[in-house]
């Protein structure tokens, strides 16, 4: 019961609360525009070793450079998905506590007032024996009071 309520609760709070399909086609779109940009400076890089042959140095220089502004576009790509994975984590972290603070709080007052119900039937019936036995007190008293004043009535007549 309890885990069936948990996993609801995920269900409700954390899974429902963001579209996987739409994460996941935002970090396809960003991946997708990274490979573009490392492929076109792959291809100016090709484009520019075939149009400057004759100079070797300036082939190199021009290669590395496009292939190094490749690089650093991927790995940027790559800090950027990590980024938005970790507050992703963070917010289904939390939303996932409050419902399990939730669920927990609600169980706990449901356990608390079934042991209430449960003990009730005997706290009423101490209740009316304290109260029978109050009465059993009271009427002691009285007794006793009366048996003193008796006592003292045949003390003064035998005197």
């Amino acid at each position: 019961n309890l885990s069936d309520q948990i996993g609801q609760a995920i269900s409700r709070h954390v899974i429902s609360s963001q579209d996987a399909d739409v994460v996941a086609n935002g970090l396809l779109v960003g991946w997708q525009r990274r490979v573009y940009l490392a492929a076109t400076c792959h291809v100016l890089s090709a484009l520019s070793a075939a149009a400057t042959a004759a100079e070797l140095a300036n082939l190199w220089a021009g290669s590395a450079g496009l292939l190094v502004l490749g690089s650093l576009a991927v790995s940027h790509g790559r800090w950027q998905a990590a980024q938005a994975f970790e507050e992703e984590w963070k917010a289904r972290k939390d939303q996932l506590a409050e419902g399990l603070d939730f669920i927990f709080d609600k169980e706990l007052d449901r356990m608390s007032r079934r042991i209430r119900d449960g003990i009730k039937p005997y706290t009423s019936s101490v209740e009316a024996e304290q109260e029978r036995i109050g009465t059993l007190a009271q009427s002691c008293k009285e007794v006793i009071t009366e048996a003193h004043r008796l006592r003292r009535k045949i003390n003064n007549i035998t005197k």
